[in-house]
């Protein structure tokens, strides 16, 4: 059955086609019919007007032909998704996406659908009952939400959000992690929405949960110790539903349904930095940029309005809004899609790591809120940034253990010198002889030690091993032991710190020689 929109065109067309054969310019056609002349041209050019006036609105959208196998593929993966998430997939994937109106995405959508048969399948919402308007920086709205994600290799996640709305603007904020929250993570959650506002709001709306609360009786509410404290601190008024009364909290309700049915439902799985970053975007792009079918208004432009009559937020030194990540396997963080080091052995130290950042740099810090790592922030995905003191990098330990044994000494930096000075006469077995002068530094007292330590700078001794047996013998000249040389290692002479070091196979068949006892009292004398 022809529409009224194709009757019309039908009958258009005909009367252009008089018109042109009485001779009538297109310009006077134009004015005639009331139709732009580019429309007119349009009509002439086509092979077969008719048959091209009744194929389905739908199946001429050729500003978007080009993404077909896009949305083909997206609909065979979630067939149950709208034409308006169509849309934001489209606009998330595709920066050149050509300006076209709802209707055209709705048309090309069920075009597609058409096409290819993909029969949408139905998906169950629940519908809650408007409350009283609110005025701005009223009221805010929390909800938590979970939802599994499927990864291009076909592997579950499961992800947790926090979600919160302003109920007069409907601005709204989404935090995604890999745990269930607790209450700690849902106050830094806070923060982070605090912060994304600039302000908090003079109340906000709960359901019972545990994440918050204890336990309720007849209006005595306990919270949590975490909660409790968190709300000395945060001067802001909270709402409690009752159970089962969703409809108290109605606006959050329909954000979570939101988030889950428009950025959540049918995306790939990546990780949850990628995710956390995806859903900014999403907010900016759609959540907070679209026009809200309730109000009729754009979140993001209300937000204007009312985030002057948000309280002030000054971050609380003791929730600072930290965001953790978990440490690989391989001492890699992941940020933004990339991989940045930390030191070897913080995956077995600090599996749980605080990042923090600016436009240029990463910053990654141990939960004691050490400083493990710091990155220049490169682009793309998918890179790894490695700092070569990350690496397993001899020379590198080797300049860490020299500078942990020169504190140890009353003069670290003649230490340091002399250390410096011993590794590099012993070159690749430079860390075994720092071992042997570091545990020489644990077994010989102070006094002994910096004796030894003198003895051996004078004389040009760069030896671990002689340093740990001229260590020995003032320890026994120290207690006056008659046997002081028995079983004593050779001490180097000024000659012996000369010879060239040994291959690896002699290295390790040598055996440790004895020395008479005058050689170690014509060196001290």
């Amino acid at each position: 059955m022809l529409k009224t929109a194709q009757l019309q065109k039908l009958m258009n067309y005909q009367k252009l086609l008089a018109l042109r054969e009485s001779g009538a310019s297109l310009s006077q056609i134009s004015r005639e019919l009331g139709i732009s002349r580019k429309t007119l041209y349009k009509w002439l050019s086509q092979p077969d007007f008719e048959h091209w006036v009744l194929v389905d609105a739908e199946q001429r959208c050729p500003k978007l032909s080009d993404y077909e196998h896009f949305v083909k593929t997206r609909l065979e993966r979630c067939s149950s998704a709208s034409s308006a998430q169509v849309r934001d997939w489209l606009h998330e994937h595709y920066d050149d996406l050509p300006e076209v109106c709802e209707k055209t995405f709705y048309n090309f959508t069920q075009y597609v659908r058409k096409k290819h048969n993909i029969i949408k399948k139905s998906r169950n919402f629940r519908d809650y009952q408007p409350i009283p308007a609110m005025m701005y920086g009223e009221q805010a709205q929390v909800d938590f939400g979970q939802d599994w994600l499927v990864d291009n290799d076909g592997q579950k996640h499961k992800v947790y959000f926090f979600a919160i709305v302003l109920s007069c603007s409907r601005y709204k904020y989404v935090y995604f992690q890999d745990t269930p929250f607790t209450s700690e993570t849902a106050i830094l959650a806070h923060e982070q929405a605090f912060a994304y506002y600039g302000g908090v709001p003079a109340q906000v709306v709960y359901d019972q949960d545990r994440v918050f609360v204890v336990s309720e009786n007849k209006g005595a509410i306990i919270y949590t110790q975490a909660f409790s404290s968190y709300l000395k601190s945060r001067k802001f008024k909270v709402y409690l539903c009752r159970k089962a009364d969703p409809e108290s909290k109605g606006k959050i309700e329909n954000v979570v349904g939101y988030v889950k049915g428009n950025f959540l439902h049918g995306r790939v799985f990546e990780n949850i930095s990628l995710l956390n970053t995806a859903a900014l975007a999403w907010l900016e792009r759609t959540g907070n940029g679209r026009v809200h079918n309730g109000t009729g208004l754009v979140p993001a432009e209300e937000f204007k309005k009312e985030q002057s009559h948000l309280q002030v937020f000054t971050p609380l030194p003791s929730f600072i809004p930290y965001t953790y990540r978990q440490v690989r396997k391989d001492n890699l963080v992941c940020f933004q899609g990339n991989f940045y080091s930390v030191p070897l052995g913080t995956y077995y130290e600090n599996p749980k790591v605080i990042i923090e950042s600016d436009k240029e740099w990463l910053y990654i810090y141990s939960e004691a809120h050490q400083e493990l790592a710091r990155h220049l922030i490169v682009t793309g995905k998918h890179q790894q940034v490695i700092a070569e003191s990350h690496l397993r990098n001899s020379q590198y330990l080797v300049l860490k253990l020299i500078e942990s044994l020169a504190e140890q000494f009353v003069e670290p930096e003649l230490a340091k010198t002399y250390l410096t000075q011993v590794a590099e006469k012993w070159n690749r077995y430079a860390k075994g002889q720092l071992n042997t002068i570091e545990k020489t530094l644990e077994k010989h007292p102070k006094d002994v030690i910096e004796r030894t330590f003198r003895f051996c700078r004078e004389q040009k001794v760069y030896s671990g091993t002689d340093f740990s047996q001229i260590a020995r013998y003032y320890e026994l000249e120290k207690i006056g032991n008659p046997n002081i040389g028995e079983g004593v290692e050779s001490a180097p002479t000024t000659a012996s710190a000369k010879v060239e070091h040994p291959s690896a196979d002699t290295w390790a068949a040598m055996e440790p020689q004895k020395t008479d006892i005058e050689l170690f009292e014509q060196l001290f004398n």
